[in-house]
């Protein structure tokens, strides 16, 4: 099923009436939105008065793309928006990394989401104390432009400078 069907457009949604629709169709580009810029308040300061719309361009375009509405909408986000501030590419991986984190059905255990020498460390632990983690960083030695990720399973493979070797939570219980 293509996202077209699945997720109505901002374009389409100001065609329609006052209804129910057009209140749910609201409320899911809000929610999309925010998935796609609402932790990321450089991006959110280097655009401005230009945030929604261009948001908005970029959603019309991966829906009529056919552009699966999952993480890796947050790459194509990053490559639309071209900004050069690493803090904005690092928001970008970051906000990738934690949505895969969350909504990924794969058997992989974590994900590592890079642009140029920043990194970001998603980990989906065992533990329902700590839940996943989230670690940003930078590639040893640099890295190349553009986005790309790499998945796994066990420890990751990554390991960003300045940051110690990932380590299993488990759970203990306590003795008596």
């Amino acid at each position: 099923m293509s996202a077209q069907a699945t997720f109505p457009t901002p374009g389409r949604i100001t065609a329609l009436q006052d209804s129910r629709e057009r209140v749910l169709a609201l409320s899911a580009l809000r929610i999309l939105r925010h998935e796609l810029y609402g932790a990321c308040p450089n991006i959110r300061a280097a655009l401005a008065d230009q945030l929604e719309p261009s948001t908005d361009a970029f959603i019309d375009d991966a829906v009529a793309g056919g552009h699966p509405m999952d993480w890796t909408l947050h790459l194509e986000y990053g490559l639309r928006l071209d900004l050069p501030a690493r803090a904005c590419r690092t928001e970008i991986c970051v906000a990738a990394a934690r949505r895969w984190v969350r909504l990924d059905d794969s058997d992989a255990d974590w994900i590592a989401v890079a642009e140029g020498d920043v990194v970001a460390l998603g980990v989906r632990t065992q533990s329902p104390i700590t839940g996943p983690r989230i670690i940003r960083g930078r590639l040893p030695g640099g890295g190349t432009t553009g986005f790309r990720h790499q998945t796994g399973t066990g420890p990751p493979a990554i390991r960003p400078e300045g940051w110690h070797a990932y380590q299993t939570t488990t759970c203990r219980t306590k003795q008596p």
